[in-house]
């Protein structure tokens, strides 16, 4: 998972597939490895909303993509239900 800018030239030639157009949060804060249910309470609210999400997860930092066609909808939905949404281009 990259940037579509850092794909390197060339790669059009050969079957890569992808997928441009994902705009990502970041779940932030100190989050302990044994800590549970950090993935189910940011994924819950876009799913409810039948919207399609990505998620990655790290030992220490969750991160959420939704399309960019999504954004919007994504923030206001988080805003609806009570996490502050910091955007940055």
């Amino acid at each position: 998972m990259c940037p579509s800018s850092s794909i390197p030239p060339g790669l059009e030639l050969i079957e890569v597939e992808r997928s441009d157009g994902w705009r990502c949060f970041r779940v932030d804060g100190d989050l302990e490895f044994e800590q549970v249910g950090v993935v189910a309470t940011v994924s819950a609210p876009i799913a409810k909303a039948g919207m399609s999400l990505f998620l990655v997860s790290t030992h220490d930092r969750d991160y959420v993509l939704v399309h960019q066609d999504n954004l919007e909808r994504a923030v206001d939905i988080y805003k609806k239900y009570g996490f502050s949404v910091e955007l940055s281009m």
